[in-house]
C-alpha cells in the first residue's frame, strides 16, 4: 500500500439533514441511510475528480465496494444536521481505500469508517489492476486515515438465526447488481427482533464475496460468538448455489 502526499487532496464533505424516512422507531438514524451517506459523499467526491461511476463505465470499468468496517460512537436523530467527510487515504495494486468521518451538529465524531474499493471489469464481471489514469488521484485528508480492515471474519455458529429476504427492484444499483446498502440492511434485519430492541449497533465489519441480482433470495444468518453475547458473526448467501454474498462481525451495546 502507497500513501502520496500532493499539494491538492480530494477531501470533500457534505451536510445531511436526517428525514422521517431515515430514523427508526427511536428517532435515530439507521444504518443503510447512514451507508447511503457515505456512499453519496463517496460519488460525488470521484464525480469532482472526473472519476465517477458513469466515467469509468463509459471505459468498461466500475467502481465497487468491496469491504466496510463501521465504527458508530453515537446515533443522531431526526431533524439534526450531520456533516460527512471523507477522502481517499490510499491505493495498492488492486484497489483504492478510502476513509470517512461524520460529525453531529456541535461537531462531535458521531462515526467513522474505514473501506476499500476495487475497480471491476464491467463485462467480465472480474477485478482488474487500478488503472493509471485512476492513479492521479491524489490521497490524504486532515485526519490520519485509519487502519484498513483486515483479517477473516467468523462465520456464525450453529443453529443460528435465520432470516429469508428477495432483492428486489429498488436493491438494484447502475452497476446492475444490487446495491451495497442493501447487505446492511439485510444484515440488521436478520437479527432477532428482541435484541434489535434492546441493543443498539456500535461497530460493524463487512466484506463482500460475490453479486446478486434481481429476484434472488437471500438468506441471513446470525449467531452471537461463543462467550461474546453483543458480537455476533453474520452470513449472507444465495441458498440456490450455497455461494456467500457477504460475511460480517458485529458489536453491540445495550440502549
Amino acid at each position: 500500500m502507497t500513501h502520496q502526499n500532493a499539494p491538492h487532496v480530494h477531501l470533500h464533505r457534505e451536510t445531511f439533514v436526517i428525514r422521517a424516512n431515515e430514523v427508526d422507531a427511536q428517532r435515530r438514524l439507521t444504518l443503510p441511510a447512514l451507508v447511503n451517506y457515505l456512499q453519496e459523499v463517496a460519488n460525488n467526491n470521484v464525480r469532482l475528480a472526473g472519476m465517477s461511476v458513469y466515467d469509468l463505465h463509459a471505459r468498461g470499468l466500475a467502481w465497487v465496494l468491496a469491504r466496510m468496517k463501521l465504527q458508530i460512537f453515537a446515533y443522531p436523530h431526526h431533524g439534526e444536521a450531520v456533516v460527512v467527510k471523507t477522502f481517499p487515504s490510499a491505493v495498492d495494486k488492486y484497489q483504492f481505500y478510502r476513509d470517512f468521518r461524520v460529525y453531529g451538529p456541535s461537531g462531535q465524531l458521531l462515526a467513522q469508517a474505514t473501506s476499500t474499493w476495487p475497480v471491476i471489469d464491467l463485462a467480465k464481471r472480474q477485478m482488474v489492476s487500478v488503472p493509471d489514469f485512476l492513479r492521479v488521484f491524489t490521497f490524504g485528508g486532515d485526519e490520519a486515515p485509519l487502519p484498513p480492515a483486515k483479517g477473516k471474519l467468523l462465520p456464525p455458529g450453529p443453529d443460528p438465526h435465520q432470516h429469508v429476504c428477495t432483492v428486489g427492484w429498488y436493491d438494484i444499483d447502475v452497476n446492475q447488481h444490487t446495491n451495497n446498502a442493501a447487505y446492511f440492511r439485510w444484515l440488521v434485519e436478520g437479527m432477532p427482533p428482541w435484541f434489535l430492541a434492546a441493543h443498539q449497533l456500535a461497530e460493524v465489519d463487512l466484506q463482500f464475496r460475490n453479486e446478486s441480482n434481481l429476484g434472488e433470495a437471500i438468506t441471513v444468518q446470525a449467531s452471537p460468538l461463543p462467550a461474546e453475547p453483543l458480537e455476533w458473526a453474520h452470513r449472507l448467501f444465495r441458498p440456490t448455489d450455497g455461494k456467500d454474498l457477504a460475511t460480517a462481525q458485529t458489536t453491540w451495546r445495550p440502549n
